[in-house]
């Protein structure tokens, strides 16, 4: 019986690259040692007519050895050689992309309208850019205290170094975080409700 292939796994070697179907190949493989491309399709349910230019594909990256023959084998490349040679390509390409991204010249604009930022590390890492530039006040307004602890070694440390003032909607649900808060008021409430640019309705 052959064992079952963690989808987690196939998810993350997507993200450095592979194909689906080459991250189930590679991951086949690996769990069989070495194996024939039927074994390998039976095994991940890669359609049989692909399998082949899988193999030939993983094999021209370096991911995989060939013993040919009839059948012919296929045998899987040391892991950590593999996520090894991903990793240096992927730092070499992240650092080459840099500069050339560099060569633009790129700067925020000094004026803009409102812009919304949707994914969960984009919020993260733009708040992250506003805390590294404050200089001698910040004053923040939260209603959610589990995000806001996610940045309290950075308002830890910015409390020893500018006046930090922390506005809450609702100071008993923050009571576990290290900081002095101030209650907001309900014309405020009402303000954070209906702010529109634009035509757009913001909260």
């Amino acid at each position: 019986m052959f064992p079952q292939i963690n989808p987690q796994l196939i998810h993350n070697l997507e993200k450095l690259g592979l194909t689906e179907n080459e991250a189930k190949a590679y991951v086949g493989l690996v769990s069989l040692r070495e194996a024939t491309a039927r074994e390998i399709h039976e095994l991940t349910n890669v359609p049989r007519a692909k399998i082949y230019e899988i193999l030939k594909v993983l094999a021209k990256k370096g991911f995989l050895e060939v013993r040919q023959g009839s059948p012919t084998y296929f045998r899987a490349v040391d892991p950590r050689e593999v996520i090894g040679k991903i990793k240096d390509e992927f730092i070499n390409c992240a650092i080459e992309t840099l500069d050339q991204l560099n060569e633009l010249s790129y700067e925020l604009p000094k004026t803009s309208p409102v812009w919304c930022i949707q994914s969960d590390w984009g919020i993260k890492n733009r708040i992250r850019e506003i805390l590294d530039r404050v200089k001698e006040e910040l004053i923040i307004f939260s209603s959610s205290p589990e995000f806001l602890k996610e940045f309290e070694p950075e308002l830890k440390r910015l409390e020893k170094t500018c006046k930090l003032t922390v506005i809450v909607d609702k100071p008993e649900r923050f009571s576990l975080l290290p900081f002095e808060f101030k209650k907001t008021t309900e014309e405020f409430m009402d303000f954070l409700d209906n702010i529109i640019i634009d035509g757009v309705r913001y909260k």
